[in-house]
């Protein structure tokens, strides 16, 4: 019986040595893999390593208050984008990562496979987190210090809107920053956010008083063939953003539309040219715009010509507005 015990004895501590060796310390006690004072861990599960690695920067990007999207290519290179919506990352070859702001560096094991399921821990040294963090906020921070000196210090109504709404643009992607910031340094996270509320609310400030003199004359050139809808297609993009249209305003738009006729065989065929310029307080032309649009055919030529206006004010949303008004 003793006998017995000792042979069973001996495979139990055989079993947990073999347990220890095989299984890594980070599935046994992520703590002490990645002791909390030093490091942000998350572990994921999945029915490849891929997966894995997705579902643990999912759950650790839930610390900094992240959300991201997870996108699967043979064929993602790496790509980082600066001053627009995202930020991407390549996690493996066949993954691309991307998030409101860029995530600090995130580290991954390697996978451990067992009972048919793929785990990996992904995680993040606090210092560096904190690094990174501060470093993104203090870039937003001087670009939207910068954007708004230029505001407050231009005379032209729509450099100065222009200059402000950067400086707001900033404010927001820095505060997004120093949001995730905050769930490790509070303090500097705080004096961000002061910073960007005094820059927001002054850009603010220099926006509303540029929009009181924006307000547009929108015209028709003499030679212009429009029937009335590239003029009614300008003002609602305009109004739509909160500017005024009016015969009195301080800036002109003039609007030139024209038609190219053609035929054959199939039907008829018109081409719609639209032009646009933008004359400042001055008289100045401050920019303009011209494009000569694809082809509009139809058995008609009334057809033609009605397709042919459609896609002018198509143009107008889509490209001449943003152009002019954002």
């Amino acid at each position: 019986m003793v006998r017995f015990l000792k042979i069973a004895l001996i495979f139990i501590f055989f079993d947990f040595f073999a347990f220890s060796d095989d299984v890594p310390l980070w599935i046994r006690s992520r703590s002490l893999a990645f002791p909390r004072d030093e490091f942000i861990s998350a572990t994921g599960t999945g029915k490849n390593e891929a997966e894995a690695r997705e579902n643990a920067l999912s759950a650790i990007s839930m610390f900094f208050g992240v959300n991201v999207r997870v996108e699967k290519s043979s064929d993602f290179f790496a790509n980082e984008e600066n001053g627009n919506v995202s930020k991407n990352r390549l996690v493996n070859e066949k993954t691309s990562v991307s998030s409101e702001i860029a995530l600090p560096s995130v580290h991954f094991t390697n996978a451990f496979f067992s009972h048919g399921d793929y785990s990996v821990c992904a995680y993040v040294l606090k210092e560096t987190a904190i690094f990174e963090l501060s470093s993104e906020a203090n870039r937003a921070l001087e670009a939207a210090a910068d954007f708004l000196s230029i505001s407050q210090d231009s005379k032209d109504a729509l450099s100065k809107n222009s200059f402000a709404k950067k400086a707001m643009l900033e404010c927001e992607k820095g505060e997004k920053s120093a949001k995730s910031l905050s769930a490790l340094d509070s303090k500097t996270a705080t004096d961000f956010f002061e910073q960007f509320h005094s820059i927001f609310a002054q850009a603010q400030k220099s926006s509303e008083s540029a929009r009181r003199r924006l307000v547009f004359n929108v015209t028709e050139s003499p030679e212009s063939k429009d029937d009335g809808s590239a003029l009614n297609a300008l003002r609602q993009e305009a109004e739509v953003r909160g500017f005024s249209c009016s015969a009195h305003g301080f800036f002109e738009i003039r609007v030139l539309v024209s038609f190219e006729e053609s035929e054959n065989a199939i039907g008829k065929f018109v081409r719609p040219i639209l032009s646009l310029r933008l004359f400042g307080e001055d008289g100045a032309v401050i920019t303009s715009f011209s494009r000569s649009l694809p082809k509009c055919g139809h058995r008609t030529l009334e057809g033609a010509y009605e397709k042919a206006r459609a896609d002018i004010k198509k143009e107008i949303a889509e490209k001449v507005a943003p152009a002019f008004f954002d």
